[in-house]
């Protein structure tokens, strides 16, 4: 964004990064025919995150010499994902079965937005921070792409364990042309298998 602050436009940029950590997934999938199978997983992740301002602002007493800010507010995140897949199982063994899966995915993000910030602008006016800021909770919805392998370990006829690896990406647009989200990523996972 580029607000007029003393007379003169500013610039400020807004990121906000993710942190790694677990989340919540389930994943459901039968062969079709042969070594041909559909799958659908669920995951859900939440976080509480820090959106970083970084910028130029213009100083009140002298044209062309802003000061550098750098600050960050606490924001909250939700994402919410649907991936549907088509999968080729490789039966290794009776116990062992791996399969490899790839579609489309489904991506709903809920992340808050800094709308507007107060200044900390206090003599000698060499330094400029944030007072307080105001965020707007923001809902974007896009389709993207997953794949990744999946390998499960049965200890009997019904319950086993397993292990998965899933890339998944997408772009989202968040309440303005200005403002984007990268939804996705890499993920690593390990839980119960249960076959019917």
């Amino acid at each position: 964004t580029t607000p007029t602050i003393n007379q003169e436009p500013a610039s400020l940029t807004t990121t906000t990064t993710l942190p790694t950590g677990p989340l919540f997934d389930l994943t459901v999938g039968g062969r079709i025919k042969g070594n041909l199978g559909i799958g659908f997983g669920f995951a859900y992740y939440e976080r509480n995150v820090e959106g970083r301002v970084v910028g130029d602002v213009p100083h009140p007493f002298f044209f062309n010499r802003p000061r550098r800010l750098d600050a960050t507010l606490p924001l909250d995140h939700q994402n919410f994902a649907i991936h549907m897949h088509a999968m080729w199982l490789l039966p290794i063994s009776k116990s062992f079965q791996m399969a490899v899966f790839g579609g489309p995915t489904y991506f709903q993000i809920e992340q808050q937005s800094i709308t507007d910030v107060q200044l900390q602008d206090d003599y000698p006016f060499d330094t400029v921070g944030i007072a307080e800021g105001s965020a707007k909770l923001e809902k974007s919805t896009r389709w993207g792409l997953n794949a990744g392998l999946d390998a499960s370990h049965f200890f009997s006829r019904y319950i086993g364990v397993g292990g998965m690896v899933r890339y998944s990406r997408s772009n989202l647009g968040l309440g303005s042309d200005t403002s984007s989200f990268e939804a996705g990523g890499l993920q690593v996972g390990g839980g119960i298998r249960f076959r019917y």
